[in-house]
């Protein structure tokens, strides 16, 4: 089981916003791998805590499916091609 309070799940949050007020113009794809219950709710709690960053960001239980999506989105705004590793 993760040891990660709600406190501290905001205060990683903070440092998350925080961060994106110093870089507003730098667009951010962020893609969260949580297979398991535990780490996919605390993703998605912290998904909704960083929603005002302005930054895309979504939660997966397939690895495969966080990597296609990233690729699909990076092409999107970036016109850029993720190689598949």
């Amino acid at each position: 089981s993760l040891d990660v309070s709600t406190h501290q799940l905001e205060q990683v949050a903070g440092l998350v916003i925080e961060g994106a007020h110093y870089m507003p113009s730098i667009a951010h794809v962020v893609a969260i791998h949580a297979k398991d219950d535990e780490p996919f709710a605390l993703a998605r709690m912290w998904q909704v805590l960083v929603q005002q960053t302005g930054w895309e960001t979504a939660v997966f239980r397939e690895r495969a499916d966080a990597v296609a999506w990233v690729r699909e989105r990076v092409r999107a705004k970036f016109g850029l091609e993720v190689p598949v590793e």
